[in-house]
């Protein structure tokens, strides 16, 4: 069979809108109309966690909240009481080690002042010598009278005395027992001239001269040939050496 263009043209239209009308009618099924309102409801739902039905009963979903996060630098209330009460017990323990007693000042009247006010040293005594009395803290010249010359005439000899302001023990220190002996004497002199109570502890003494019959003649010995170190302790009813070891002997 044999068809005409005019045939041809017509049968071709018929099935292009033939075609066309299947298309839509396929687009308009797919196609549902969903308000905004729906899509905002439906959006919710989906975000909204529900809880599995048990039976026949249903239960309300429940709205579970994001749990917040913990700040770093805030310690919780329990972890900080704990490392206050460390802290305190690690003080109370130093405490205890030192010695000290925790939390508790001393009052003027207990009896730990008292026991510190009786261990500080008491004042010393005025050091006496040579019926004179030397106070704490001072420097004093006294004088010794040895024998009686051989014309009957007292011969006074120095003493120098320095009595400290703390208790100690006494030193004394002597030269020219030898008359001509002469180092000593100023050696003595300087120490007792150069040392200052104030700081001192105890009591220093100084003679000189002792063998002051000697030393104004120049001798080693005494005037009667006698060499006095020879005569200590010394007899108050011997020679005259005997009577100048003695008196010194006890009175200084």
């Amino acid at each position: 069979m044999r068809y005409s263009s005019k045939q041809l043209l017509i049968l071709l239209v018929s099935c292009m809108a033939f075609g066309l009308g299947i298309g839509n009618a396929f687009a308009d099924e797919g196609e549902t109309d969903i308000s905004p309102a729906d899509a905002i409801e439906s959006d919710e739902a989906a975000s909204k966690p529900t809880v599995a039905e048990s039976g026949s009963s249903e239960e309300p979903t429940q709205v579970i909240k994001p749990a917040k996060k913990a700040d770093p630098a805030k310690k919780p209330a329990s972890k900080v009481a704990k490392e206050s009460s460390n802290k305190s017990d690690s003080s109370e323990k130093g405490k205890k080690e030192s010695g000290a007693k925790p939390d508790q000042t001393p009052e003027s009247g207990s009896d730990e002042v008292d026991e510190i006010a009786e261990a500080e040293p008491a004042p010393p005594e005025p050091f006496i010598m040579l019926k004179s009395e030397v106070p704490p803290g001072e420097t004093r010249r006294l004088s010794w009278i040895a024998s009686e010359s051989f014309s009957g005439i007292s011969v006074p000899t120095p003493v120098l005395v320095s009595h400290g302001v703390k208790t100690g023990p006494v030193l004394c220190l002597t030269a020219a027992i030898h008359g001509d002996e002469l180092n000593g004497i100023e050696m003595v002199r300087r120490v007792l001239y150069g040392l200052d109570p104030q700081k001192l502890s105890g009591t220093v003494v100084g003679v000189p001269i002792v063998n002051l019959f000697g030393f104004r003649r120049s001798s080693r010995y005494l005037p009667d040939r006698r060499d006095l170190n020879r005569y200590f302790p010394g007899d108050p009813k011997g020679s005259s050496a005997s009577r100048i070891a003695y008196a010194f002997f006890e009175s200084v």
